[in-house]
């Protein structure tokens, strides 16, 4: 009986350990709506590293799991700290350059939501925008379009 439960215990004790290291450097979930869309579609699977951002900043452009009043969502970064946003035209301007978005579909444009269109990103604050503009509840829609760097769970990696 004894070497049963020492046989039991060096199968599942690694199991275990990777089950929690896993855990702790991974976020797995799933994208719940076409905010994302073409690059996640409504119940697309995702992976992201929790450790992203301990060595480095965030980037404009890096596809993120955050907080915001308590529920998970995933964007793309659109601004950074210091940054100087503005749509105009269906189009995105950052520090006063129009930007080609290439993660884009061709049909979509940029426009404001709630009659927004300027923002001044202030330090440790961020704008997100979903990929699928139409359909992506982002920056442009709340009364508090930033958010910080601590809301920032993980760097979607997949």
């Amino acid at each position: 009986f004894r070497r049963h439960v020492i046989d039991f215990a060096l199968f599942v004790l690694p199991i275990a350990i990777i089950v929690v290291a896993l855990k702790g450097f991974f976020l797995v979930g799933i994208v719940p709506s076409m905010s994302m869309y073409p690059l996640m579609n409504s119940d697309s699977g995702i992976v992201g590293n929790r450790l992203a951002y301990l060595a480095h900043e965030p980037q404009r452009g890096d596809v993120i799991v955050f907080r915001k009043n308590g529920i998970f969502m995933t964007k793309r970064i659109i601004g950074i700290p210091g940054d100087r946003i503005a749509l105009q035209n269906g189009l995105l301007y950052i520090n006063e350059q129009p930007i080609v978005e290439t993660y884009l579909s061709d049909t979509v444009e940029t426009q404001p939501l709630n009659g927004i269109n300027y923002f001044e990103v202030p330090e440790d604050g961020y704008v997100v925008m979903g990929d699928n503009r139409i359909d992506s509840n982002d920056s442009r829609g709340w009364s508090n379009p930033y958010i910080t760097k601590k809301n920032i769970v993980a760097k979607v990696l997949c």
